[in-house]
Formats: C-alpha cells, structure tokens, sequence
C-alpha cells in the first residue's frame, strides 16, 4: 500500500483511491478514468522491473562461443534464450534469425566446420544449422568407428597364440655339456685323458683327432651336439 500510494497519491477519498469512478459517466474523453488492475500492474511493473540495457544484453550476446565438447544444441539454445532480450528490430521487423545465423558461424568451436560454413553461399538460418547438426553427428560416428576398430585388432592381437622362441644352448666341445658362463673351470673332461688320442681335456666321444688306435676307434662328434635346440 505504501508503494501504491507513492505510484498513485490519492487525499484518502474513495475517487482518490480507486480513481474518479463517475469521470467516464461525465465525460468519456475524461483523462482521469476509472483506475483498472491493468494500471496498477503497469505501475507495479515499471517500479520494480530495473530497466533493461540493451547494449549489454547484445554484448553478452556475442560474447557466447561454443565450449570444447559442448553440444551444438546446448549451443543454439544459449543463443536463442540470450538473443529475446537484444531487441534486434528495424523498421517494426526482427532481424533475429540473421543474427542467429552469423553468432553461430563465428562462435561454433570447431574450425573445419566454421570454414565449411563460411564457404558457403547465402544459406539460411535453418540450413546452418543442419549442417552443424550432422557434421556434429558425422564426427560422433566416426569415433565410435574408430573405437570399435581398435577394440577388435586388440581382441585378435589377444587371441593369437603367442610365438615360441626356439633358444639356441650351445654345447661344450670338450664334454659335450652347456657351455654355461665359467664353463672351462668346471668342465668334467678338464683332467681326463682321452682314450683314442691321448690327449688330455676331452672324452673320447668329443675327439676330433683323426690319428686314432686302430683297436680304439673313437666316432667323430655329431654337429648336432654341439648347438642343440630347446
């Protein structure tokens, strides 16, 4: 009431309260006219509504840019809500659309589709953002391709049988043992003298000399025993 009194001060009368309830029965052109809810709303409406700035509210129009990963649609609607309180109107017409259609071109995040959008003729608002929409489609399925490719040369990689390899031990001339690291400290025919030549350090079955006894006739060592595979 307080607010009310302020917008509409009155001497505590009735007509001063609701307005002049008999102007309109005198006189209907009369310019203090019985006082309606509309009025009052109206008065309300312009007391407590802060006025609105226009130029900000385009400023933070074009300040919206597409975010990294943000949808498109997620994208378009901040637009479209942003752009009711610009007011873009010439001549009684609303240019909104154009607006749209530019703010979209220069704010979408990904630049292959913003030079495919600016290589383009003078497409429509609605034709823009098709185009969006289904590049913004064609990329998901490509991911989701990519993906799947990936997921199955890992499958087959997985469910190959894995590959032995075939290790080579190599084996010791004299005693006919691996040929491990210290081998020659602890081969077993270091002190032994062999029985087809005599010499000492090697069995008879590893004696490579061709001069041998003829009643102790050694056998010349097979290749295989000295590099065989495991």
């Amino acid at each position: 009431m307080e607010i009310y009194n302020t917008l509409f001060p009155n001497d505590g009368t009735t007509d001063g309260i609701l307005g002049n309830q008999n102007a309109k029965a005198v006189s209907p052109n009369a310019n203090n006219n019985p006082r309606t809810l509309d009025d009052v709303l109206k008065a309300f409406d312009g007391y407590c509504i802060l006025k609105k700035n226009i130029l900000m509210e385009s400023f933070k129009f074009h300040n919206i840019v597409q975010k990294e990963k943000q949808p498109f649609v997620e994208f378009e609607t901040e637009l479209r809500k942003q752009i009711e309180f610009c007011e873009y109107k010439l001549d009684g017409q609303s240019y909104n659309d154009r607006m749209l259609k530019e703010r979209i071109v220069i704010g979408v995040h990904d630049k292959k589709l913003q030079l495919k959008l600016l290589e383009g003729k003078d497409e429509s608002l609605q034709k823009v953002i098709e185009t969006c929409k289904m590049y913004e489609a064609a990329n998901a399925h490509k991911a989701l391709l990519n993906t799947t490719s990936q997921t199955s040369v890992k499958s087959v990689a997985e469910q190959e049988p894995k590959k032995t390899v075939n290790a080579v031990t190599r084996r010791c001339y004299n005693c006919g043992g691996d040929f491990a690291a210290r081998h020659l400290e602890t081969c077993k025919a270091r002190d032994i003298n062999c029985r087809s030549c005599g010499r000492k350090g090697h069995f008879q079955r590893w004696c490579k000399s061709k001069g041998k006894q003829a009643g102790n006739k050694g056998t010349k060592p097979d290749s295989s025993y000295n590099y065989v595979k495991q």
